[in-house]
């Protein structure tokens, strides 16, 4: 799975833009950590990538994704709460305490927490609403 996350970098960093990433760092409040990848070239990266993990194990996907996240980088953020929504067919109930885990340890600007709370907890919320 390291191979896929190595390949995927090279990708992203092929795809620097000096100043989309200076205007993204400018955009925020607090301080991000990003390579500076154009949204329309990110998305076409996340999705040609998909493809080498659409097939994996729950548990094999879960991980690298959670490996995307650990980086840091907004852009592997981005990928790893795509490639996320792309399977939300396959969460169950328990899985909220992974989610919950990665909002406390790797969500931390508002753009990440958006987009992950749109994307993956509500359907999972939908799915399975809470009893309160």
């Amino acid at each position: 799975m390291n191979e896929i996350i190595d390949k995927l970098r090279k990708e992203l960093k092929k795809n620097i833009d000096k100043e989309y990433k200076k205007g993204s760092e400018n955009f925020f409040k607090e301080d991000i950590v990003c390579y500076g990848v154009r949204s329309k070239d990110l998305k076409k990266i996340t999705n040609d990538y998909y493809k080498q993990v659409k097939d994996l194990s729950k548990k094999e996907f879960l991980k690298i994704c959670e490996d995307l996240l650990k980086t840091n980088y907004n852009e592997d953020a981005f990928i790893a709460i795509e490639w996320l929504r792309k399977r939300n067919n396959i969460y169950e109930e328990k899985d909220m305490i992974i989610f919950e885990r990665y909002i406390k340890r790797y969500l931390n600007n508002w753009a990440k927490i958006d987009l992950f709370c749109t994307h993956v907890v509500n359907p999972l919320i939908r799915k399975y609403p809470l009893n309160i």
